[in-house]
């Protein structure tokens, strides 16, 4: 991987961007078709959630989209090294960013939570460039070059990012008292381990740090919604932050604003089936209950 990363870097700042994008449509399909168990993830996933009657012939169209909406992906991650930042950033399109400001104006720090949605790299980088003090939880990849070179890239225009470790605690709930505003993604996490919640009528696990943030913090959580659009730019929007409280049963708190994350991108989701490119599995076929102590850690979810 760190090898096809440099690779590809070094191709990517010596084509135009829609050269690039071309090229995207044409390695998708390939990359489809010769990797097999991320197939068979992506298309088990697409069932969930466009429906076991829709027929093969569907199935696979939408998984063939899925991993061309991929391979578009890992080019936006290179191209804030290819490129000045405004032009990097100059098809993305952020809409809500008064709901950040406005929680932060009224002294609380802010979750942003974004599902991995087509566009998921360069949304990411234009919401934090807007003048607060922002970071991204990122998974610490291995081998240790492979994560220097991956954090260069998206911190190449000024993301910061927190490696997604139960040892930054500390850092993260400092950062949300600071009125800092941290993303987090609210669909995979770094330790396969999460909270239950129903996600297209079946059992999912997501990830629990946003919820366990906010409530030991009183930090904002807002959902980030982002697509892909055809003429390759990025519209994000950041809604209002959802509500939530505190009972004496914590686990049930961070339940309960997980589910409710998850029903606001399902909707999400549905409209845009083959543009959720998170290639883990998320649902489980068997979910322990949650025991009666609070089980839940603050180990975040990755980038």
């Amino acid at each position: 991987m760190y090898y096809a990363i440099r690779i590809a870097l070094l191709l990517a700042r010596r084509v135009s961007r829609p050269t690039a994008y071309r090229a995207c449509e044409l390695l998708g399909p390939l990359f489809w078709l010769f990797n097999r168990r991320a197939r068979r993830t992506i298309e088990y996933r697409l069932r969930r959630v466009v429906g076991t009657e829709v027929p093969v012939r569907k199935i696979a169209h939408l998984s063939r989209r899925t991993f061309v909406h991929q391979t578009k992906d890992y080019y936006d991650l290179l191209l804030p090294a290819c490129a000045p930042g405004a032009d990097a950033l100059s098809a993305v399109t952020v809409h809500g960013l008064d709901h950040i400001w406005q929680a932060r104006r009224d002294g609380y720090g802010v979750v942003a939570v974004p599902f991995h949605m087509a566009g998921f790299n360069l949304a990411v980088q234009a919401a934090v460039g807007n003048g607060f003090p922002a970071a991204a939880v990122a998974e610490p990849l291995q081998p240790l070059r492979l994560r220097r070179l991956v954090d260069d890239l998206r911190s190449s225009l000024g993301l910061r990012l927190i490696p997604a470790s139960s040892r930054n605690t500390r850092t993260l709930l400092r950062a949300l008292r600071q009125r800092d505003v941290l993303v987090i993604a609210g669909d995979r996490t770094a330790t396969g381990t999460g909270v239950p919640v129903m996600l297209f009528g079946s059992t999912a696990v997501l990830p629990a740090a946003p919820a366990v943030l906010a409530l030991r913090t009183g930090a904002r959580i807002v959902p980030a919604l982002h697509r892909r659009t055809k003429g390759n730019g990025v519209h994000m929007w950041v809604m209002e932050p959802i509500s939530y409280s505190r009972t004496n049963y914590f686990d049930a708190d961070v339940a309960a604003i997980t589910q409710q994350l998850a029903d606001i991108f399902e909707r999400h989701i549905a409209s845009y089936p083959e543009q959720w490119v998170v290639a883990e599995a998320i649902w489980k076929d068997d979910v322990a209950e949650p025991p009666g102590r609070s089980s839940y850690r603050v180990v975040a979810p990755s980038l």
